[in-house]
């Protein structure tokens, strides 16, 4: 992945060769000389985004079964009793639905949904299938719902079905909607899709199409990191966050990420999350959230390990505390009291220590004020 320089101010649009065009200019609807069409979506704050990604195919339907046959074939799945095996027709039947079936499909969804039986698996594959096969209807429906029965994770996935096949047609939606209820999750939906036909291409996106700060920029960088790892590993994740330019402002593409890049580590590997996030620590995009959660993980195993993690770590650079020391303080305060008061007597404990002490000596002055003598 090859990412471009920021767009500078004055520059209407750059073409990148994944086939991402970034604008900052009014809607608009042009045709290339190669004949595609750029469609401009307006992301938050009014900043525009244009997709010439060559338009790729729905799924086309599995000859088979009537229309009337599929759909009944469909219900009695959503009879069986044993879940795996329904999931499993379930996600066959899938293949095989079209267009025309989807209203139906969901019906019975719905049908079983009243009657008690919520199938969740079924529920989430639905929606992408049904905005790959027709992502103007699927939308359509989601807009005729009432604002109680809106649902902001169904909108993501329709989105996400749809810009995976078609993200000019899913781009020119957005770009024709920029007001509709859950702008967000359908925007979050289209680089979830677009990011797995072409990471590289919604990472120059989702960088120079939203400015610093702009709140739809931790969402998408979420979605990328999810892609990132789907695709890549671990290994491959931690390759796309240090292509990342190296902004550390706040609200930039790499601050942002970076708390999603150590939540999808420590899902998997504590220890790997806990030698990443120290990696950074030093960087002006160190997460001190991150450094925290870790700290607290580790320090229900093993509280020594903590503290001396965060020593190694060193304090926050905004206000000189140890991110997560409390939290580790107080843990091991309450399940081994002796263990932290003989840790806190060693001598030559440093800094992490002294605010380990403060932190002992005020948990016990709170626990005295709840527990009074009497």
């Amino acid at each position: 992945m090859t990412l471009p320089p920021k767009m500078q101010a004055g520059i209407a649009t750059l073409l990148f060769a994944t086939g991402i065009l970034v604008g900052r200019s009014s809607n608009r609807a042009t045709a290339s000389s190669s004949g595609e069409m750029k469609l401009a979506v307006q992301g938050a704050n009014g900043i525009e985004v244009a997709a010439t990604s060559r338009r790729r195919a729905s799924p086309a339907a599995e000859p088979g079964q009537s229309e009337e046959d599929l759909v009944g074939h469909f219900a009695y799945v959503l009879t069986i009793n044993q879940p795996e095996e329904q999931q499993l027709q379930f996600l066959r039947l899938l293949k095989e639905m079209t267009a025309g079936d989807a209203p139906a499909v969901l019906d019975l969804l719905r049908r079983e949904q009243k009657a008690g039986v919520f199938s969740e698996l079924e529920w989430l594959a639905f929606w992408p299938r049904w905005g790959a096969l027709d992502g103007p209807a699927a939308l359509a429906y989601h807009q005729s719902l009432p604002d109680s029965r809106w649902n902001g994770n169904d909108i993501s996935l329709t989105m996400r079905g749809w810009s995976a096949v078609d993200p000019d047609a899913a781009a020119a939606w957005l770009n024709s909607h920029p007001d509709v209820r859950h702008a967000d999750s359908a925007f979050y939906g289209y680089i979830d899709g677009v990011a797995s036909n072409d990471l590289g291409g919604a990472t120059n996106m989702t960088i120079d199409s939203l400015p610093k700060g702009d709140p739809y920029m931790s969402g998408a960088t979420e979605r990328l990191v999810e892609q990132a790892v789907r695709q890549g590993k671990i290994a491959g994740l931690e390759w796309w966050f240090d292509q990342l330019p190296p902004d550390g402002d706040p609200g930039s593409a790499k601050s942002s990420a970076v708390q999603h890049v150590w939540w999808q580590l420590q899902k998997s590997d504590l220890e790997a999350a806990a030698d990443w996030v120290g990696a950074h620590a030093g960087d002006p995009w160190r997460s001190d959230h991150g450094i925290t959660e870790v700290a607290e993980r580790v320090g229900e195993e093993n509280p020594i390990a903590a503290v001396q993690w965060l020593g190694q770590i060193g304090a926050s650079p905004n206000d000189g505390s140890y991110p997560g020391l409390n939290g580790v303080v107080e843990e091991w305060a309450q399940r081994d009291p002796g263990g932290l008061e003989n840790w806190l007597a060693q001598p030559n404990g440093g800094a992490v220590q002294q605010q380990a002490a403060r932190f002992y000596l005020a948990y016990r002055q709170q626990a005295s004020l709840a527990n009074p003598r009497r």
